[in-house]
């Protein structure tokens, strides 16, 4: 069965990298810019995964993932965090948020599959 990727950034280099590399293990991939199509999209279509940026246009990273589980229609889907902000308070606060996982930038390829072989 193939997976599906949601991969949300607003920089098209870092929507990019993930979505090559997850491709070619086989992956789905969808990406989008910003919060508000990202909402859009989960609402329209089932990802089993999503790769969120905190730092976003209109929404950020952290409302988004908020808003994925607190409705009832996405539940079951994986959301991990993708981003830049390492430090250990913003860790703890992204985790309990409702993120599965993080992802720093700049990713490398194991780190990405890592995550993805949940």
């Amino acid at each position: 069965m193939i997976k599906s990727v949601l991969v949300v950034d607003d920089d098209l280099a870092n929507r990019m990298l993930p979505g090559l590399i997850l491709g070619q293990e086989r992956y789905q991939v969808s990406e989008c810019s910003d919060g508000t199509q990202a909402l859009t999209m989960l609402t329209q279509n089932k990802y089993d995964y999503v790769l969120l940026d905190i730092s976003l246009p209109k929404i950020s990273g952290i409302d988004i993932c908020k808003t994925i589980r607190a409705n009832q229609e996405l539940v079951g889907i994986k959301v991990f965090a993708y981003t830049a902000h390492a430090m250990k308070a913003q860790t703890k606060e992204i985790l309990s948020s409702g993120f599965d996982d993080i992802l720093i930038k700049p990713i490398n390829r194991q780190d990405l599959l890592n995550l993805f072989h949940y």
